[in-house]
């Protein structure tokens, strides 16, 4: 090379290098830019006032202050906290990169906790609902292990939590369980989640601001068990969902609308559906069914492509496809017969022989994906907690991803069954799997390792239905997944982005709860769950309480508290299984069992002292009677209690100031009854009005004498009767979504009768019982909440919650 020529590149290399450091200079300064305006924002993210007194900061403050701070990377404490976080707008701060992340300010310690905090409860943010953010935030920064924050004036103010947060963050939730999701990039970089469920809709999530995109997508009749995602090479988004219907639609994810009429072919259910783009620019989708069959549709005439594919006598579950580096478009599908077919798209003929699944009888989920050498795996899972990685090519298995060392000691333990899968090679070549399973966690796999990447994902409250990767423009990998606790998460498969936290209680749902004040003054919370354990707690400090309860075999339905004339305080409790379980709580100890008739199981349970007289306990059965024990003898009180229809799944027992009792008991046939506990008779006519099932009922006593009782149940309402008069109080009380899982009540000192209700909706709400008015704001759970518990101790309202854990918040009323 000629001098000039080394002049020249020295020159080439001199003119870059300069260049750099201009662009490294202009992003300083712009950064530097970025730090003032937030640095002047800041003097007005500090509210006036508490949330509930309408002194929220300016809206420009609200939405842009923290992309400002994350902009000049100084998204510290002044912007993640306690005070502002309320006020802030959800799907901006989601989209800004977490403190300490790649290209991020480092900020404060506490400002990341509270941050860590804050994402798992922003799917529940309300932009002009600043007071319920605020208990929001309290609520989970207890569950987290943090304090509950200066929010009392918000109403709600978290205690103390035994609710496992888990990893992940919500994006929302459908009003049914989440069957199916799908993900997909767009052409701008943006990714989206696309979800269906037992509600008939197909939604839209970003996974950048965690918002949902435009109103639910409705059409099918039906649930919807597929949902499949594809960008056209024109750059169109589109989404392909399956449902019971027997429809396969296909929706423009850019406008919502449908595209085209319903695909319509299939004789039955449509239970998977998977979408592919062709190298020649067109678009095919793949759906399968109770029919057997597997149909190819033309995505952009909505024509069948060629005959049905046959040879799934069982049924067609799960399904995926994929382009090799040949041109040809294959589909894997699995069902009922424990076995993968593969076949060429373009001929309509296998590509070898079935693939055998070696723990017959079902392949419920079937990933696929194309690695970086050009071999295409399918990843698949069913039954026996397995998951098995495929060469689609050849049909040779790779490896089995379950199996080996402790995983399959503890795969063994849980639930049965993986019910979605998901595969992905991230931007290093390394291809992972995401398992989703019944036991409600996702698993990580590194396919060539054959081996767990990391500890089960937990969060979800109910088995996982399906889950789906994605790999973002900046090389972050992604999972979504969906559940029967009807929520849609989202996993950062490097992050995780969890709060660590030691968890101590319930391995399972919780699903009763009981609260207690002893003589001494001390409070007591008692709690049942689907471990068989029934475990006591302080409800000041959430220390428990001894060991947990431990004689139930099965899952504890109810449980009962109640003091003694001599300050003993017993436990009464039911399992799935047919005796009644009573407890001395001082020694820990089980004093004896109430046995039911042999094969009659115990939904629910009250415990009542009558004056001078004993310790009754009431038992609602599936056998549709209502039985009266004497605790402490063991003796039933006179004859079973006959008039409901159905299984009687909750009861309640009140003393009245003429030294009787009542009894109230609602069922699975819409009726709420009450009963004369000494008489032995009922009350009146049936209390009617409930247009489902009554899940829960309780009773209080007025000052005055009269007696009320509430009920909630699957209609989604909460009811207020006067017992005396046999009628409502008032309409129904509504604000609930879903199902009112568990309803109680309680007298405050100055007289007025309050209950609150919480249900499958997530939410738990205060009933002012004389006058049908809301009090408060409603308290957003991190999951449903199936049992309650409430005590006025020391000037407070204390509520117990029970759900996916336990938790206890205060409430000003």
């Amino acid at each position: 090379m000629s001098t000039a020529d080394d002049g020249a590149g020295a020159g080439a290399v001199s003119g870059g290098r300069a260049r750099a450091q201009t662009g490294a200079q202009t992003r300083a300064e712009i950064r530097a830019v970025e730090a003032r305006i937030a640095r002047e924002l800041s003097r007005f993210t500090q509210p006036a006032g508490p949330p509930a007194a309408g002194s929220a900061p300016p809206p420009y403050v609200r939405r842009h202050a923290v992309e400002h701070a994350a902009a000049g990377r100084v998204l510290d404490e002044r912007f993640l906290s306690w005070e502002f976080l309320p006020h802030v707008d959800a799907g901006r701060l989601r989209a800004v990169p977490r403190p300490g992340a790649s290209g991020a300010p480092e900020g404060s310690a506490p400002g990341r906790e509270l941050l860590d905090v804050w994402r798992h409860a922003a799917h529940a943010w309300d932009w002009d609902g600043a007071p319920g953010n605020a208990a929001t935030l309290s609520l989970y920064a207890v569950c987290s292990g943090l304090s509950g924050g200066p929010v009392a004036e918000a109403g709600w103010t978290g205690r103390w939590a035994s609710w496992d947060l888990g990893r992940g963050e919500i994006l929302g939730r459908h009003d049914m369980a989440v069957l199916a999701v799908a993900a997909v990039v767009l052409p701008d970089g943006r990714a989206l989640a696309v979800s269906g469920g037992d509600d008939a809709t197909v939604r839209i999530w970003d996974l950048a601001t965690g918002q949902p995109v435009g109103e639910p997508l409705t059409g099918h009749t039906r649930r919807v068990q597929g949902v499949a995602a594809v960008v056209l090479p024109d750059g169109r988004p589109l989404a392909v969902s399956g449902g019971d219907d027997g429809t396969v639609r296909v929706w423009d994810l850019a406008t919502g609308r449908p595209v085209g009429e319903p695909l319509r072919g299939h004789t039955g259910r449509v239970w998977s559906v998977a979408a592919v783009v062709l190298p020649d620019g067109g678009a095919l989708a793949v759906s399968g069914g109770d029919d057997g069959t597997v149909r190819v549709w033309d995505l952009t005439t909505g024509e069948p492509v060629g005959e049905p594919l046959t040879g799934r006598s069982h049924g067609v579950a799960a399904m995926a496809a994929l382009v090799l580096p040949d041109g040809r478009a294959l589909v894997g599908s699995g069902g009922r017969g424990g076995t993968l077919g593969v076949w060429d798209l373009a001929t309509g003929r296998p590509v070898c022989d079935p693939l055998p699944d070696r723990y017959p009888p079902t392949v419920s989920a079937v990933a696929a994906v194309l690695l970086p050498d050009g071999r295409a795996l399918a990843v698949t899972g069913g039954r026996y907690n397995r998951v098995e990685v495929w060469d689609l090519t050849t049909g040779r298995p790779v490896v089995e991803l379950s199996t080996g060392g402790p995983w399959r000691e503890l795969l063994t333990r849980v639930n049965d069954g993986v019910r979605g899968v998901a595969a992905v090679v991230l931007p290093d070549g390394r291809p992972l799997a995401v398992s989703g399973n019944e036991d409600h966690t996702l698993r990580v796999w590194d396919v060539a390792a054959g081996g767990p990447v990391g500890a089960p994902l937990t969060g979800h409250s109910a088995m996982v239905w399906s889950v789906a990767a994605v790999v973002l423009p900046d090389g972050r990998a992604l999972a979504v997944s969906g559940s029967r606790d009807q929520t849609v998460r989202m996993w950062d498969l490097a992050a995780g982005h969890t709060v660590d936290q030691p968890f101590r209680g319930h391995r399972g749902r919780v699903r009763s709860v009981a609260a207690v004040v002893r003589p001494d003054g001390r409070a007591l919370a008692l709690s049942g769950g689907d471990d068989a354990t029934v475990r006591v707690w302080d409800l000041a400090g959430g220390e428990p309480m001894g060991e947990p309860l431990t004689d139930h075999t099965d899952w504890v339905r109810d449980v009962a508290a109640v003091v003694l004339p001599d300050g003993r305080a017993l436990a009464i409790s039911t399992s799935n299984k047919t005796s009644v379980g009573v407890w001395d709580l001082d020694d820990s100890l089980l004093l004896g069992r109430l046995p039911l008739s042999y094969g009659r199981k115990a939904g629910a349970v009250a415990a009542v002292v009558l004056r001078h007289g004993p310790v009754l306990a009431v038992v609602g059965g599936d056998d549709a009677l209502v039985r009266v024990w004497d605790v402490l003898s063991g003796e039933p009180v006179g004859v079973p209690l006959a008039g409901h229809t159905g299984r009687v799944g909750s009861v309640a027992a009140v003393v009245l100031p003429d030294g009787g009792a009542l009894a109230v008991s609602g069922g699975d046939d819409a009726t709420v009854r009450v009963w004369d506990v000494a008489a032995g008779e009922p009350v009146g006519e049936p209390l009617t009005g409930h247009a489902d099932w009554v899940r829960s009922v309780a009773a209080v006593v007025l000052p005055d004498g009269r007696a009320l009782a509430v009920s909630g149940g699957d209609d989604a309402t909460v009811r207020v009767w006067d017992l005396a008069a046999g009628e409502p109080l008032g309409g129904p009380l509504t604000g609930h979504t879903g199902l009112v899982w568990s309803v109680v009540a309680v007298v405050l000192p100055d007289g007025r009768a309050v209950a609150v209700s919480g249900g499958e909706d997530a939410t738990v709400r205060v009933w002012d019982m004389a006058t049908g008015r809301a009090l408060g704001v409603p308290l957003r759970a991190p999951g449903p909440v199936t049992a309650l518990a409430a005590e006025f101790v020391d000037g407070e309202l204390v509520v117990v919650l029970g759900g996916a854990g336990l938790a206890v918040v205060t409430v000003r009323v």
